[in-house]
């Protein structure tokens, strides 16, 4: 199945993805963090500010966006890497930390109708270091696309929802039958193929394709049988169109059991993928 015609067969809930949702991160940890961000702001703005004098308003700032509150528990950068070190987004390091964050003793009521401020707090204590490491990976993907090696690729792997069809007659029937597929994705960045592409790639004027990738199968279980098997559709595609890969970089979500578990590396090894 072409991308086109998967786009044209979608069901009507799902939308397309727009610019900014795109370098949005939408797991589960920055949705909580994001939405007490706001209600604590929100209350710090409404009873806080207007109940401290003048010089104190330094001390308790109105922060715009979760990345400043979180770059507010961190040590200076290092001006080499242009990154935090890691024992100061591991909470390792004693000039770091939510100790340089000031609250006032309505922001830490824990009483049943106090904010939610001090569960902000505890979301704080490791939020700094996911946000950082996501930021970090992200830049590393940005700059292996733009300085793509020859016989090079990336891939990047993730699973959609399984998604099921119902006809609007039958229900009890359909309900009870639970039909479902499930999609896995690849985005696979490339060079140009003069007989694929209609373009060559040459090393002094790169070209890079984008391709996506889409796999549907009736099994349910996301687990590293079926990993194992995507990556070898996917080698077998490239190696259809003469694509002559060497190195393939991959980047996948964080979950355990598809493609960091030691099972999945077990079944790399004996079945000898050639990826």
């Amino acid at each position: 199945m072409n991308q086109r015609t998967f786009e044209r067969l979608k069901p009507y809930f799902v939308r397309s993805a727009r610019p900014k949702d795109r370098v949005t991160c939408c797991c589960r940890y920055h949705v909580e963090a994001r939405s007490l961000f706001s209600k604590t702001m929100e209350f710090r703005k409404k009873y806080t500010i207007p109940n401290i004098l003048d010089f104190e308003q330094n001390l308790y700032p109105v922060y715009e966006h979760l990345t400043d509150i979180a770059v507010a528990t961190l040590y200076d950068k290092d001006q080499v890497n242009n990154s935090y070190s890691k024992a100061c987004l591991d909470r390792e390091c004693s000039k770091c930390g939510l100790s340089l964050l000031k609250f006032t003793d309505e922001e830490l009521n824990v009483s049943d109708d106090a904010s939610n401020v001090s569960w902000e707090r505890e979301l704080l204590d490791k939020f700094a270091g996911h946000q950082f490491r996501a930021q970090w990976k992200n830049a590393q993907l940005k700059c292996l696309k733009e300085n793509l090696l020859p016989n090079h690729c990336i891939i990047i792997h993730d699973y959609s929802e399984n998604y099921g069809c119902k006809e609007k007659f039958e229900l009890q029937q359909t309900y009870f039958q639970r039909t479902e597929v499930s999609i896995h994705v690849s985005v696979i960045y490339r060079h140009a193929i003069l007989e694929v592409d209609g373009v060559e790639s040459l090393p002094d004027i790169p070209c890079s394709i984008t391709e996506h990738f889409f796999v549907i199968s009736p099994d349910e279980k996301h687990d590293q049988f079926f990993t194992q098997k995507v990556q070898t559709l996917v080698k077998e595609y490239l190696d259809s169109i003469r694509y002559d890969v060497k190195v393939i970089h991959e980047f996948t979500d964080g979950c355990p059991v598809q493609y960091k578990s030691r099972n999945w590396n077990v079944n790399r090894h004996l079945f000898q993928t050639r990826i």
